[in-house]
């Protein structure tokens, strides 16, 4: 690999780390409080008593992240490598839920607990789709206005 590449590698790698942690705390935010402190001991009675606000709130909340984080990288994705972004970045939080809530935590018994416990929390395509609409409309507002880009690649 390349120097003049390596650059762009690590700033891929990063936005990758950052938008993975950001819609994970969506996940917990929206969890935490439609469904106060019940959510820690399982995400069952929040979802049977108000599962589609819970939802509501996690896909906004996922919209404004990735609409916020189009605008702060110094580099705007093109649409296709925000939707492979994104999707890695949900996929990467179903990586980060096996390894703290069953390798560290052994809360869930095994890969396939921790896989359906990661559909029912991020409302499985739901979270990533609004996330990229998200990020679209973001893209979308940037490029009508050229001054702000010239203003954020400053």
């Amino acid at each position: 690999m390349t120097s003049s590449r390596q650059p762009g590698t690590v700033r891929s790698l990063l936005a990758f780390l950052g938008l993975t942690l950001a819609l994970g705390a969506t996940v917990v935010a929206s969890w935490a409080a439609v469904g106060g402190t019940e959510v820690w001991n399982g995400p069952w009675h929040a979802f049977r008593t108000s599962g589609l606000i819970v939802y509501a709130v996690e896909v906004l909340l996922a919209a404004a992240v990735t609409f916020v984080f189009v605008h702060l990288v110094p580099r705007r994705p093109t649409p296709g490598r925000l939707l492979l972004l994104v999707v890695a970045a949900w996929i990467g939080e179903l990586a980060v839920l096996l390894l703290i809530g069953t390798l560290l935590a052994n809360e869930l018994e095994g890969p396939y607990v921790a896989t359906f416990m990661w559909i029912i929390v991020t409302g499985g395509p739901g979270q990533p789709i609004d996330a990229v609409i998200g990020g679209l409309v973001s893209l979308r507002l940037l490029r009508r206005r050229p001054e702000r880009l010239a203003a954020a690649a400053r």
